[in-house]
C-alpha cells in the first residue's frame, strides 16, 4: 500500500518541481538579483556615504568609504562595541538556539493553557472585546450553567452576559469546555491567536527532528534501505499530519481533527521507535536511544492515561485529557532537542 502511494508520490512531486517550482524560482532568483543590484545596493551605498559618520558622532556629511583615514575610527568604534573578535554563529547553531527556546516556550504554552485563558479572557478583559456570543446559548462540557458563569464573572457586553463560542476569541474558554466534552489542547488552540501560536512553537522542534534524522541516516549504513525509508516516510507523513491537524480546528472539522491527530501520534511513535533502533546502532554517547525509548513511553503512557481517565464534572474528569496529552506531547516535541542537547 505504502509503496505504491510513495512512488505516486514521488512522480507527481518530480513533475512538479521540473515545469512548476524550477522556473518559479529560476524567476524569483532574477527578480532578486536585479532588486539587490539596482535597489538594496545604491540604497546601501547612500546609507553610508551619507548617515554612517552622522550616528556615531564623527562628523557631518558624505565621506568615501574607500579612505582609509576617515574609515578607521569607525571601524575602532565597531571594535570598542563587539570586541577585537567578535563570534559570528553558524546557522546550526543558532538553529539549536532557537529550538531550545522554543521547546521550552513550548511546555510552558500547553501546560499553562488554563491559566493563560483565564489571564488572556478575564483577567486582561480580552473576551468581553472579541466575542459576542449569548450566555444563554452556549453549552458547558461539564453540564454547568454558563449563563451563571458568565454572571458570575461579570463577562457583561452592552447590558448582555456574553461568552466564547468554541473556537472563537484568543485561546478557548478555561471557565467550561464550551460544545466540548472535557478540555484539550486542541480545544484551547482551535482560535486563530492559539493555533497560530502552536505553529510558531512547533516549527523548530520539528525542524530538529529532521535534523537529526539526517544525522542518523548518514552515520547508519546505507545498506539498511528500509530502516532508511521507514525513518524517512514515517517523518513526513507526521509532518504533513501535524500541519494538518493545525488547519483542522475541532471546533469547525473534529472528525478530521481527530483523524489527522490519530495519525501524527501514530507516525510519531513509529518514527522515534525506529531512531532509537538507529541511535543503538551507532552507539550515541549519552545513551541516546536509551533516552528516546524512555521518552516515547511516558509520553504514550501519559495520552494512553487521560484518553482513559472517566469524563465526569470535576476538575480533574474534565481536565485529565488535556493534562495527559499536554505532557505526552511535551515529551514527543522535547525527545529531538534533548538529542541535540546530548551530541
Amino acid at each position: 500500500v505504502l509503496s505504491p502511494i510513495w512512488w505516486l508520490v514521488q512522480s507527481i512531486g518530480s513533475v512538479l518541481f521540473k515545469y512548476v517550482l524550477s522556473p518559479i524560482w529560476w524567476l524569483v532568483k532574477q527578480v532578486g538579483l536585479i532588486f539587490h543590484e539596482y535597489v538594496l545596493s545604491p540604497i546601501w551605498r547612500v546609507i553610508c556615504n551619507s548617515l554612517c559618520w552622522d550616528i556615531v558622532g564623527l562628523g557631518v556629511g558624505s565621506f568615501a568609504a574607500t579612505d582609509e583615514a576617515l574609515a578607521m575610527p569607525l571601524l575602532n568604534a565597531v571594535e570598542f562595541a563587539m570586541g577585537p573578535n567578535p563570534v559570528r554563529w553558524n546557522m546550526q547553531e543558532i538553529a539549536d538556539v532557537m529550538t531550545s527556546v522554543a521547546i521550552v516556550c513550548f511546555w510552558l504554552y500547553v501546560l499553562l493553557l488554563p491559566f493563560l485563558s483565564w489571564l488572556l479572557n478575564d483577567y486582561l478583559g480580552l473576551l468581553v472585546q472579541v466575542c459576542d456570543t449569548p450566555a444563554e446559548s452556549i453549552t458547558c462540557g461539564d453540564g454547568g450553567n454558563y449563563t451563571r458563569i458568565a454572571e458570575k464573572l461579570g463577562r457583561w457586553r452592552d447590558g448582555e452576559l456574553i461568552g466564547c463560542g468554541c473556537g472563537h476569541g484568543v485561546l478557548g474558554d478555561w471557565a467550561c469546555a464550551v460544545d466540548q466534552q472535557h478540555f484539550s489542547i486542541s480545544y484551547f488552540i482551535a482560535t486563530a491567536p492559539g493555533t497560530g501560536m502552536m505553529a510558531l512553537l512547533t516549527a523548530m522542534p520539528i525542524y530538529s527532528m529532521w535534523s537529526v534524522a539526517e544525522e542518523q541516516l548518514a552515520k547508519v549504513n546505507s545498506g539498511a534501505q528500509q530502516w532508511h525509508a521507514l525513518v524517512r516516510r514515517t517523518l513526513i507523513v507526521f509532518t504533513i499530519s501535524f500541519g494538518l491537524f493545525l488547519c483542522n480546528p475541532v471546533c469547525q472539522m473534529p472528525q478530521l481533527h481527530v483523524a489527522c491527530v490519530v495519525t501524527f501520534n501514530v507516525f510519531a511513535i513509529v518514527h522515534f521507535t525506529a531512531l532509537a533502533q538507529g541511535l543503538n546502532a551507532v552507539r550515541l554517547p549519552g545513551q541516546g536511544a536509551q533516552v528516546v525509548r524512555i521518552m516515547t513511553g511516558f509520553g504514550i503512557f501519559s495520552i494512553g492515561a487521560g484518553l482513559c481517565f472517566p469524563v465526569g464534572p470535576s476538575w480533574i474528569g474534565q481536565h485529565a485529557f488535556w493534562l495527559g496529552e499536554a505532557v505526552g506531547l511535551s515529551l514527543g516535541m522535547a525527545l529531538a532537542p534533548v538529542l541535540i542537547w546530548i551530541r
